[in-house]
Order: C-alpha cells, then sequence, then structure tokens
C-alpha cells in the first residue's frame, strides 16, 4: 500500500515539475510579451509625437500658401490697376495725337494758303488782315 502511495507521490511530484516548468515558460513568455508591448508603447508614442509635427509644419505650410496666394492676388490687382491706368494714358494719348494730326492739317493747308496767296500777290509784303482776317 505504502508503495502505491509512493507512486502517487512520484506522480503528483513529476506532474508538479511539469506545471512548474509550464509555468517558467509562460512566465517568460509574459515578460517577453510585456517588453514587446513596452516597445510597441514607446513606438506608438514616438509616432504621435512624428503625427503631431507633421501636422504642425502641414499647418505651416498651409499658412504659407495661404499668403503667398494672397500676395499673388494683391500683385494681380496691382498689375491689373497699373495695366488699367497705362490703358487710360495710351487712349489719352492717342485723342492727344489725333487733335496734333488734325492741327497739323489745319496748319498745312493754312501754309498753303500762305503760299498761293505769296504767289499769286504782286506785292513783296503780305498783310496779316488779309490772311488770317
Amino acid at each position: 500500500d505504502n508503495a502505491n502511495e509512493v507512486h502517487k507521490l512520484q506522480e503528483l511530484a513529476k506532474n508538479l515539475d511539469e506545471l512548474s516548468r509550464q509555468a517558467s515558460f509562460k512566465d517568460v513568455v509574459i515578460q517577453t510579451l510585456e517588453v514587446k508591448l513596452e516597445h510597441l508603447s514607446q513606438s506608438n508614442s514616438e509616432m504621435n509625437c512624428k503625427i503631431i509635427q507633421l501636422q504642425d509644419e502641414n499647418s505651416r505650410l498651409e499658412a504659407a500658401q495661404r499668403e503667398e496666394a494672397d500676395l499673388m492676388l494683391r500683385d494681380d490687382e496691382e498689375l491689373t490697376s497699373v495695366l488699367s491706368g497705362l490703358r487710360q494714358q495710351l487712349e489719352m494719348t492717342q485723342r492727344e495725337k489725333e487733335a496734333a494730326l488734325e492741327d497739323n492739317y489745319r496748319l498745312m493747308g493754312m501754309l498753303d494758303a500762305v503760299k498761293e496767296h505769296v504767289q499769286g500777290s504782286d506785292s513783296d509784303m503780305i498783310q496779316y488782315d488779309e490772311l488770317f482776317g
């Protein structure tokens, strides 16, 4: 009967050793998983920091793009205004040129009349009143 009890105790000791070995293995697995989890947590934190940095940089770039677009719009508006002013000056200059040409033609006509009068006159003196009166 004692042999049977000893055998049971040996079997229990053997089972206890196996359970102890399995528990040790599970502890090692748990520790490994905890280390990996800590590493992943740290990596996640680093990635979150990088995401925040990228969002900040993106915001700065968007602000710079908006500012550049505003400057370009203002430049376009200024150029449009300058071009409009130049166009008006050109139109005024064109009108002045046309008026000067008309004056020129009128004066040439008057000069032709004076030449005809001088060539047709017997006297050397031409009276102002006769020409322009």
